[in-house]
Formats: structure tokens, sequence, C-alpha cells
């Protein structure tokens, strides 16, 4: 699983992508939680408000990642597979909205439902952190290397800025909330650097 170790600080700015995994895993337990705890009889709801939590938290984070990332490095040999568990990871997560709409939003909870629903979360769970281990592995090291502190910083605040929060620029709230206080601490003491100038940090070159 991504690491779940405190980090009480960044030894490289793209090292913020570790509190990012941690809270997507965070997410996913979550969701599992809201599995167990639906009621018999009931309905799916509560669960699909954690789903869905998670859905935008974990596609939003692939985008960002697809787009800032992925793209940036196209001659540092990113492997093959990290692309396939990508593609396979959104198709499990669009298969489980479909799922959700078209099979349980007219049921209601019984033992076998349940169980399926909590095969198909854990399943989808195991799938995301793969790709978030093979990450740490073998792609933050790539951008260690390639990229410079300014433009992993760069990096970071893309994928760190909720771009439909309130207050500009502020995280989104999966983020902060799957993190311990001090590692909030740490992303937050990020954005006094994100505060210089853009033409002062270096661009990626696409």
């Amino acid at each position: 699983m991504p690491t779940t170790v405190q980090l009480s600080q960044l030894n490289a700015p793209i090292d913020a992508m570790y509190l990012i995994h941690k809270a997507l895993h965070a997410e996913a337990e979550r969701v599992e939680e809201a599995v167990n705890q639906l009621p018999l009889g009931g309905s799916f709801k509560p669960f699909q408000r954690a789903f869905y939590r998670w859905a935008m938290a974990l596609g939003s984070h692939l985008e960002m990642e697809d787009r800032y990332i992925t793209t940036w490095l196209p001659d540092a040999l990113l492997a093959q597979e990290q692309e396939a568990g990508q593609r396979r990871l959104m198709e499990m997560l669009e298969d489980l909205q479909t799922y959700l709409q078209a099979e349980l939003g007219r049921m209601i909870v019984i033992p076998r439902t349940q169980r399926q629903l909590r095969g198909r979360v854990i399943a989808l769970w195991i799938v995301q952190d793969d790709l978030l281990e093979e990450e740490e592995e073998h792609v933050l090291p790539l951008i260690r290397q390639h990229m410079s502190a300014p433009q992993q910083l760069e990096t970071i605040r893309h994928l760190l800025t909720d771009a439909e929060a309130a207050a500009p620029g502020g995280m989104p709230a999966w983020v902060t909330q799957g993190l311990t206080v001090a590692e909030q601490q740490v992303l937050a003491a990020l954005d006094g650097r994100w505060a210089a100038p853009y033409d002062a940090v270096d661009q990626p070159q696409r």
C-alpha cells in the first residue's frame, strides 16, 4: 500500500505526492467502512455519497497526473505498465459507478448485495494502491532526476490546488482530511512558495 509513515518534512517538493497518495488510501478506507455500516433493508444512498467523493478525488488526481506528470517525461521511459494501470483503474472506477446507478439504485441492502459491493470496492482499492505504489517506486525517482525543484513545486501546485474551492488556491478537502495535523502543516508550508510570481517558476518542458 502507499506509504502510511507520517512525513514531518519534504526532501523535495514532489515528495508531497506521498501525502496525496496517503489521502487517497484514506478515502478508499472510508468507502469500505461505509459499505460495512449500511443497514440491512435500507438504501445504498449513504454509501453513494462516500463513494462519489472518492471517485471525484481519484478521477481528478489521475487527470492532473496525466496532464502534468505523465506527458512531462516522454523520454524517461515511463513503464507501459504504468499507463495500463491507470487505464484499468479508470475502467474499474467507471464500472463501479455504472453498477451503482443501474443496479443498486433500485435495490435495498441485503447481505448478498452488500458482499458484492464490498468486493468491488476492495478490488478497486487494491488496484488504486498498486498503482500508487508503482508511482512511488518508479515515477517519483524519475521526477526527482529530471525536474528541477521549481518545476516540481509547480507540478505539485497543480495537483493540490482545488479549482472549485471557495478560497482561491485552497487544497481539496479530501486531501487535508486524510492527513494528520502535522502532515497538513507540511503541505500548508508549500503555500508560501506558491505565492512566488508564476513567471519565476520554471515551467515543465513539454
